[in-house]
């Protein structure tokens, strides 16, 4: 995975394009401990990205019998359409939070 916080992706200051709220959130959220909350109710999903190509794929999972039978919640607003910038770094925040995420929902599953 990358890390968005290394010097690789410098943080720019001003975006020209609308980025949807939620994708700004995940910046500040904990995958963990959102995949605890998730599993103390049942909720086994992975959470997938958008894709251009495929629709949606599920970070760091790769089992298609896995995903078929946990079903995948997607992280609205994700695609590889990048219009700028600052989007394009939070698709990087995005899908390694949907990879931390899943691995800790995977690990849940005893896998």
């Amino acid at each position: 995975m990358l890390d968005v916080n290394s010097d690789a992706i410098p943080a720019r200051p001003y975006c020209s394009c609308d980025i949807p709220p939620n994708l700004l959130a995940l910046e500040h959220s904990d995958p963990i401990a959102d995949s605890m909350a998730a599993a103390q109710m049942g909720d086994y999903r992975f959470m997938s990205v958008g894709t251009f190509n495929i629709g949606s794929y599920p970070p760091g999972i790769s089992d298609l019998e896995m995903i078929k039978e946990r079903g995948t919640v997607h992280i609205e607003g994700t695609h590889d359409v990048f219009v700028c910038y600052e989007y394009a770094r939070l698709m990087v925040v995005a899908a390694n939070y949907a990879a931390a995420y899943n691995h800790s929902i995977k690990s849940e599953l005893g896998y």
